[in-house]
């Protein structure tokens, strides 16, 4: 990343694996650039909100993140996951307080053609930004940072349950026959 005309050696990609309270984490993007953390993750203490708030304030253009997570959000560390990243940090906190931040022009080509296609893409986009876990890990020996990943989808759980309803009936059948 390129903040204020300087050359920053900031992570890119999907921060993984990561779990909260124990459960695994489909993928997880930083949403503060200024501040670190320790990958994996493992979070237990986080503050966890559905309304795009991260370490009590609103994430600048969380709709448009959330556009930019629905359409591209992927696990690991491949030109898009980096360029998403990229993105991210970009629409969060370029023009905000006189910052200027943009993928660096050394960023390797598929990264750079990724992040200008999102940004092309994204337009006046926005995204429903209670569609994603909003994090803010503390504990852990962790630095507070803000991180999003996707809610699960209860359309999946629900399929789940349905695929496991045929074995219940047949269970229930064969209970009831040798009664």
């Amino acid at each position: 990343m390129n903040i204020n005309g300087t050359l920053s050696n900031e992570g890119g990609g999907s921060i993984e694996p990561s779990s909260l309270n124990g459960n695994t984490l489909a993928w997880v993007y930083c949403v503060d650039l200024f501040r670190n953390i320790s990958v994996p993750g493992t979070w237990s203490s986080a503050v966890v909100t559905t309304t795009g708030v991260v370490n009590g304030s609103l994430v600048n253009n969380a709709g448009e993140v959330a556009w930019l997570l629905s359409k591209y959000g992927v696990a690991g560390q491949g030109d898009q996951a980096k360029a998403l990243q990229a993105a991210i940090w970009h629409v969060i906190f370029d023009g905000v307080g006189g910052n200027t931040v943009a993928l660096d022009s050394t960023a390797p080509i598929g990264v750079k053609n990724d992040y200008n296609n999102m940004l092309a893409a994204l337009g006046s986009n926005t995204g429903n930004v209670s569609d994603f876990l909003w994090l803010t890990p503390g504990g852990n020996n962790h630095s507070y940072q803000g991180l999003v990943t996707p809610v699960p989808e209860p359309t999946t759980m629900i399929a789940g349950a349905l695929l496991l309803l045929p074995f219940g009936a047949s269970a229930m059948r064969i209970i009831r026959r040798k009664a």
